[in-house]
């Protein structure tokens, strides 16, 4: 089993946060070997490159778990693209 992390900026103030993603089982079978996960999405306007993120790198557009460790407005806003 194999697994991938990535951190991601969000917002553009020195306040802002960070979006989590994870990729993990066989990474090199199929899509429905794997498990993809985003923790704190962060403002509406990062969603897009939220999105793209997992496009592009995790080959899918299918997130299996949402977490929002809280509800400020740098976690959440992003959570209904996702």
């Amino acid at each position: 089993m194999g697994y991938e992390i990535d951190v991601l900026a969000v917002g553009e103030k020195s306040n802002s946060g960070d979006a989590i993603t994870i990729r993990y089982g066989d990474l090199f079978g199929g899509r429905e070997s794997q498990t993809v996960i985003v923790i704190d999405g962060g403002y509406k306007a990062d969603g897009g490159k939220l999105v793209a993120h997992i496009k592009e790198h995790y080959d899918t557009e299918k997130v299996d778990l949402v977490i929002s460790t809280h509800p400020d407005q740098d976690h959440i806003k992003t959570i209904s693209m996702v």
